[in-house]
């Protein structure tokens, strides 16, 4: 797994990688912020983040890119973006 510093009340994507496996990526940084083997890990990965950063985001994509689920942080919380 990789790692690059992320800013406060961020949107993170879990999305399908290109080359297998699974990544979160910040919304508008164009280089994944880390990579995983499965969906589950990028999911909890993200969350981690995510708890971190009141008012962020994370959007869970299915495998073929389409977006399942957004989950707002603290969890509870109405999507507001």
């Amino acid at each position: 797994m990789t790692r690059r510093p992320m800013r406060a009340e961020s949107t993170l994507h879990v999305a399908k990688r290109h080359r297998g496996g699974w990544k979160v990526l910040v919304e508008g940084d164009a280089v994944e912020s880390s990579h995983h083997d499965t969906r589950a890990e990028a999911i909890r990965a993200a969350e981690a983040v995510a708890e971190r950063r009141p008012g962020s985001l994370v959007k869970i994509h299915r495998e073929d890119n389409s977006l399942e689920t957004v989950i707002p942080f603290p969890k509870g919380l109405e999507a507001a973006h």
